[in-house]
């Protein structure tokens, strides 16, 4: 029986996940090169799932996604110009994950 997520279309995007080295007691976080991958189109969260996102967040920000491999909460996605933080990951049958994504948008005062 072929997997769930190969019946639906996928688009490009890219995914680099976070490196913690540590240089005498200081953490610094960095990210690995983007690799190319392909995940089904992120679409905005539905209204129950309102819970996930912290107080005064624009909804606007999140997205949902699926994809055919294991996607980490500390990786980061770019697709289509946006960079998006993962905020939270399920694994779902037929071995496809969803995860939610937060688009980073820069601090303006």
């Amino acid at each position: 029986m072929a997997a769930l997520i190969n019946y639906f279309p996928k688009v490009s995007a890219l995914i680099s996940h976070e490196i913690q080295t540590q240089i005498k007691g200081e953490v610094t976080i960095g990210f690995s090169a983007p690799l190319p991958i392909a995940i089904v189109e992120p679409q905005p969260i539905r209204a129950n799932e309102l819970v996930l996102t912290e107080p005064g967040d624009r909804l606007s920000n999140y997205k949902v996604t699926w994809a055919g491999f294991e996607i980490l909460t500390t990786d980061v996605i770019t697709h289509r110009g946006k960079v998006y933080r993962v905020h939270s990951v399920g694994d779902r049958i037929d071995e496809f994950w969803r995860a939610v994504l937060r688009e980073k948008v820069p601090n303006v005062a």
